[in-house]
């Protein structure tokens, strides 16, 4: 969700043509499907993943067609009548005309963000060729039904606050190393409550703080940071 608002407002720069259709390699198409592949893509690489759309393709589908994404969904029995908070709400029939992300579900309504669409920003109402956010009657009849990404814990690049998340440096981290992305990771542990000196060096007690974060946060306690841990430790309050 915190991905998806980073481009409210964005607009394409000629009809259907986007910073989104280029990453996906298909440009100048209609690109609500797209921008929903794409900023999951964005999210889980800026969540430090090292395999950003591998992972993206376990959450979602990776297509421009609305109606392929909702019959993906449908396959791996997460399509419903009910919308959740990082869902993906797709309009018309089989789904077939258009695609946002749910960021708010109210008693009657839903609140969407999405790509290729019309919608509100800066406190004006947009024509369908940007990203824009939108309040919609849950019991619109345009709404054919809702996609259910599979979020866990400790991945979640819609829900979870996961994108505060300094870049991962790239390596692994663990005992006898020394670097100044460690330094950040024990200043972190110790901004949840953690007793652990943040001197850069990966000790004896670091090791041990390593494994009982990584057993709280329900990863293996192998005493490694890997980028699952590294995320992991900016998603836990």
């Amino acid at each position: 969700m915190r991905e998806a608002k980073r481009y409210e407002g964005y607009q394409e720069k000629k009809t259907n043509r986007t910073e989104f259709g280029k990453e996906f390699g298909w440009d100048g198409v209609a690109w609500c499907q797209i921008y929903q592949s794409v900023i999951v893509k964005r999210a889980y690489k800026r969540a430090g993943s090292s395999t950003p759309l591998a992972d993206a393709k376990e959450l979602i589908p990776w297509t421009a067609s609305c109606s392929t994404a909702a019959k993906w969904f449908k396959t791996r029995d997460r399509f419903s009548q009910t919308p959740k908070v990082g869902s993906q709400v797709f309009y018309g029939p089989a789904g077939s005309t258009h695609v946002e992300l749910v960021i708010e579900v109210g008693h009657d309504y839903i609140k969407t963000i999405g790509g290729n669409t019309a919608g509100n920003f800066d406190g004006r109402y947009h024509e369908g060729n940007g990203v824009y956010t939108k309040t919609i009657n849950r019991n619109s009849s345009r709404i054919y039904g809702y996609g259910h990404p599979k979020y866990t814990a400790e991945t979640n690049p819609i829900t979870a606050p996961i994108y505060d998340a300094p870049k991962y440096p790239g390596k692994l981290l663990k005992l006898g190393g020394k670097s100044r992305f460690l330094t950040k990771f024990q200043k972190r542990m110790a901004q949840l409550g953690y007793t652990i000196i943040a001197d850069g060096v990966f000790g004896p007690q670091t090791l041990g703080v390593v494994k009982a974060f990584q057993q709280r946060a329900g990863l293996p306690s192998d005493g490694v940071i890997g980028p699952q841990t590294w995320a992991a430790a900016w998603a836990t309050k």
